[in-house]
């Protein structure tokens, strides 16, 4: 997503959540989503089983690229105290979408669609960045400038995220305080 934000800061209405992204975007992925298949297709001998789960994958896939929202796949209507149906969606826990056999098979079709949007959106954004040119710091385009400036920065980010951070809540209070 960082990518993205990158490559176009004007999207704040359309969003930058994955779906959105992916249908802004859906005919340029279809594209590059055919030419990475084309050349995989191009590398394998027809008699490798690779090939044939290729060509399994072409016939059942190439054409698509559908990013779902968690709530239009596993939303539903909460229900209320008194038995009724209430007008606010829910969506189940990710413990419950795990180990509930009914939704096991969407839990999973959801995760394996997110993963291939996930890759052929990064595919297609590092093509554009690398398209954008610049002359910054000894830096040719903007995939340059991710790598040295944003790419570091979102990984300390999520360093930060996973251990969290100290905070000093007295001082915090002290300055709130003083203002």
């Amino acid at each position: 997503m960082h990518m993205a934000r990158l490559l176009d800061p004007s999207r704040e209405l359309k969003g930058y959540s994955l779906a959105h992204l992916t249908f802004s975007y859906r005919e340029d992925l279809l594209k590059v989503k055919r030419k990475i298949v084309a050349h995989l297709e191009s590398k394998l001998p027809p008699n490798d089983p690779r090939y044939q789960t290729l060509q399994t994958y072409k016939k059942l896939f190439l054409n698509s690229l559908v990013k779902k929202s968690m709530t239009s796949i596993f939303g539903r209507a909460k229900i209320l105290k008194s038995g009724g149906v209430g007008k606010t969606i829910e969506i189940p826990s990710i413990v419950e979408m795990h180990t509930n056999k009914e939704l096991l098979p969407k839990w999973i079709e959801y995760s394996t669609l997110d993963a291939e949007a996930t890759f052929f959106l990064r595919e297609y954004l590092l093509s554009k960045l690398k398209e954008f040119e610049i002359n910054f710091e000894g830096m040719k385009n903007l995939m340059d400038l991710y790598n040295k400036y944003w790419l570091p920065l979102g990984e300390t980010l999520t360093d930060m995220e996973r251990a969290g951070i100290k905070v000093d809540v007295k001082y915090l209070e002290v300055i709130l305080f003083s203002l």
